[in-house]
């Protein structure tokens, strides 16, 4: 039951793991995704620099959360949500993020990894056995990466350091390429291939971003395991940030510098065809995977943690399971929980992509993990939200004891503001597709059914102690829960 409180990690470990969580599929599967919302070169650079503006804004706001003395221990998010708002919302959080956000953002993981991997294996997205084996590739992935996260430390350790190498050399190698070279300057003809959908068009895409900046908190999970943490974290968190959001940027702009139809601009993929050999093509494939997979260990390793710091306060029920933890610390018991719900997912995912897409399965199966990843990371960054506005009540009640920073009022007003505005206007967008009669509308009432779906998770977690009373005629926190 105790913590581990042997420090494991140091600021170079701590900026890895935020790097690692951020850089990974979310710049090669989601431009292309922003370019189709947005339908413009500028806006959809313009799309990652304001998203790339929002997430420094918060990650400078959580850096005064983060300073309260309550928060010496593990649990993160969660730990903040129960500290500046209140028990009860702090166990909503744990709930959502055990059976929704982690095991998805797992799934989703596992699975882009898995797409790209099919190359490697001879086959193309567009054969009609490749969703299965696609299915198959993700669940290897899952086991074992999850079997490695909960029965050592090493191994994952080390994988997150490789991953992050591999994938950032052919990003850095694309901005070489795609700014300094001799296309530099297609990168305007390109803008004329698209037709651009206006302003509104960001808002929709910024979701996507979210997605492919997420993570970065995660590093708040082992701050009871790092040397100097207050410290180690706010650098962690800034330069990483930092980093992450210019070279997306960065690369926003250099996808479109090769001459290729509108369809396939902005894809990494395509820009490496156009640009190299063969040889380097399935480097830039084996690139992709490695992101992937290297987002998906940082979640396993990080999420672990923070399910069985969520157990170990009553949190969750199965609390005798999930606290169980090796000889050197690792937590076996939250992991295998973990992997158990993703793989779910992820048999859910396949299923319902396949048959409601049977033409293109692949496809079908692409969008639906595609749309999940995207609602659940937004309504995570809506629930940061809610914690950062009780930060700015803290300042007046000063209920938590905190390290006051100069930039929180405008990182917090920046923050607030966009984490208000950006799930709002997408859920109305939502509601109003699934009662209109137009293309998207059935995407609209599945999009809107996952939202019902999600909001009665959110409602079990939020009144568990109430319904756990109901049904067992016990009090919260008896032997059955604890």
């Amino acid at each position: 039951m105790e913590i581990n409180k042997k420090h494991k990690y140091n600021l170079g470990s701590a900026l890895a793991l935020v790097v690692g969580n951020v850089v990974g599929a979310g710049i090669f599967i989601k431009n292309h995704v922003i370019i189709e919302n947005t339908g413009s070169v500028y806006l959809t650079a313009a799309t990652w620099t304001i998203g790339g503006l929002i997430i420094i804004a918060v990650a400078l706001a959580l850096l005064e959360i983060i300073s309260a003395k309550k928060n010496d221990n593990n649990g993160g998010v969660v730990g903040w949500a129960t500290s500046f708002v209140n028990h009860r919302f702090g166990r909503t959080v744990m709930w959502f993020m055990h059976w929704i956000y982690l095991p998805i953002m797992i799934m989703s993981l596992a699975y882009y990894g898995a797409y790209y991997t099919l190359p490697s294996v001879g086959m193309s997205v567009s054969d009609p056995d490749s969703v299965w084996v696609t299915m198959a590739i993700t669940i290897i992935y899952i086991l074992l990466f999850g079997f490695v996260n909960a029965l050592t430390f090493k191994p994952g350790n080390s994988f997150q350091m490789t991953a992050i190498i591999l994938t950032l050399i052919p990003l850095i190698i694309i901005i070489i390429f795609g700014l300094c070279g001799k296309n530099a300057h297609n990168i305007s003809e390109s803008h004329t291939y698209l037709h651009s959908k206006g302003f509104a068009s960001i808002i929709i895409s910024l979701p996507s971003v979210l997605f492919a900046f997420d993570g970065f908190y995660y590093v708040t999970n082992i701050k009871s395991e790092l040397k100097n943490p207050n410290k180690n974290l706010a650098l962690s968190l800034f330069f990483g940030l930092l980093f992450v959001a210019i070279l997306y940027i960065l690369i926003s702009f250099a996808l479109f510098s090769i001459k290729l139809n509108g369809d396939v601009r902005g894809s990494a993929i395509a820009f490496s065809k156009a640009t190299f050999n063969e040889y380097f093509n399935y480097f830039v494939d084996i690139c992709i995977v490695m992101g992937a997979l290297g987002g998906l260990n940082g979640y396993i390793l990080s999420g672990g943690h923070m399910i069985r710091h969520g157990a170990r306060y009553n949190l969750l029920p199965l609390k005798k399971h999930l606290v169980k933890s090796t000889k050197i610390g690792t937590p076996r018991g939250s992991t295998f929980m973990l992997m158990g719900i993703s793989l779910l997912f992820t048999v859910f995912a396949f299923t319902f992509g396949y048959f409601s897409h049977i033409k293109g399965a692949q496809n079908g199966v692409f969008n639906f993990v595609n749309d999940l990843s995207n609602w659940q990371t937004l309504i995570i960054f809506m629930f940061i939200g809610v914690i950062i506005f009780g930060a700015a009540v803290n300042r007046f009640t000063k209920k938590v004891d905190v390290k006051r920073q100069w930039y929180f009022w405008p990182a917090a007003v920046i923050a607030i503001a966009s984490l208000s505005i950006i799930p709002i206007w997408n859920i109305v967008s939502v509601i109003h597709g699934a009662f209109t009669n137009g293309s998207d509308e059935s995407q609209d009432i599945i999009l809107l059914t996952l939202l019902i779906f999600f909001a009665f998770v959110i409602a079990v977690g939020s009144y568990w102690e109430k319904i756990y009373k109901l049904f067992s005629h016990r009090e919260y926190g008896e032997k059955e829960w604890d």
